[in-house]
């Protein structure tokens, strides 16, 4: 589903289209003056600009509790916390915190082997940093293991990219629709 697609888009796209209706109508009312219609055309591109920033910052708070969700649920403990459990956690975030950009194929052996002992804070441990290293071959080698995780895996992924959860042309109608165009009776700063 494109961002255009969203209820998100569709209002933004609505806000848009009256926007460029009431700019026609100002320009073309021949009772005002210029200065008269460069106070009621600055009157409806500052409502414009509230009204957009408002569904930035929805999208943006959705976005922000989708990652806390799925970071929760890929790398938090799902069981309830013993001393052990802790230590163990905390042990192999120590462990592969110690891993740079560079070292995913010694993730990728981390991962194996963790898989192979039913290590499982261990997998967690390395699914945080392939997030964080944005290492491809840990998270696809996860994903094909365990789809259900893997997906949101992906997602959080996508989450954390520039981009965010569009593709190009969804980044693009997103920031189209959310972002207005200064009229020209407005000047340029």
């Amino acid at each position: 589903m494109s961002f255009i697609d969203t209820p998100d888009g569709r209002r933004a796209q609505q806000i848009q289209n009256r926007f460029q209706g009431s700019l026609e109508q100002i320009r073309s009312n021949d009772h005002l003056t210029p200065e008269g219609k460069k106070e009621q055309i600055a009157s409806e591109y500052n409502g414009v600009v509230q009204a957009l920033g408002q569904i930035k910052d929805s999208f943006n708070s959705a976005k922000t509790l989708r990652t806390h969700v799925l970071r929760r649920d890929l790398f938090g403990n799902t069981t309830p916390s013993d001393a052990q459990t802790a230590i163990s956690f905390r042990d192999a975030q120590d462990r592969v915190s110690s891993l740079g950009q560079f070292d995913q194929e010694k993730a990728l052996k981390l991962l194996d082997q963790a898989e192979l002992s039913g290590d499982t804070v261990m997998v967690k441990a390395l699914m945080q940093q392939a997030i964080e290293h944005s290492w491809d071959q840990v998270a696809n080698s996860y994903a094909e293991r365990h789809p259900f995780y893997g997906d949101k895996l992906k997602e959080l992924l996508s989450l954390q990219t520039p981009k965010g959860i569009f593709t190009n042309q969804d980044s693009w109608e997103k920031g189209t629709l959310l972002n207005v165009q200064k009229p020209e009776e407005l000047g340029f700063g």
